[in-house]
């Protein structure tokens, strides 16, 4: 729920729009009882606590670069999505639909170095 709220937010900064529904004072009883209920559902077993995923290690940080570093189709596309992953600070294809041609810019591979 709390994603779902911060996704509306940027939706509307996105659109201009003068309304935060993260710090407004009108959101905050809202916010508070959205955070009562999910202690609530916590505690009785309907949410589950997060789970964040390990760290990656150094070692494994080598293998995926020495991995991505070859030249096939299927590497070269997997390059571009861990790039803009990063660059997005996402995971997934949670950054998608805000890829469009006004927010990329495509330069030739000699430009890079």
């Amino acid at each position: 729920m709390q994603n779902a709220r911060a996704a509306i937010n940027r939706l509307f900064r996105e659109n201009n729009r003068r309304l935060d529904t993260v710090k407004d004072s009108e959101f905050h009883e809202a916010k508070d009882m959205l955070g009562a209920k999910l202690k609530t559902n916590l505690k009785s077993g309907l949410n589950l606590p997060t789970r964040h995923k390990p760290i990656i290690l150094t070692n494994q940080r080598r293998q995926i670069s020495n991995y991505l570093k070859s030249n096939t189709p299927v590497c070269l596309r997997y390059r571009v999505w861990y790039m803009l992953s990063i660059q997005y600070g996402t995971k997934g294809l949670e950054f998608h639909p805000q890829l469009n041609k006004s927010r990329l810019k495509v330069k030739e591979m000699n430009t890079f170095c």
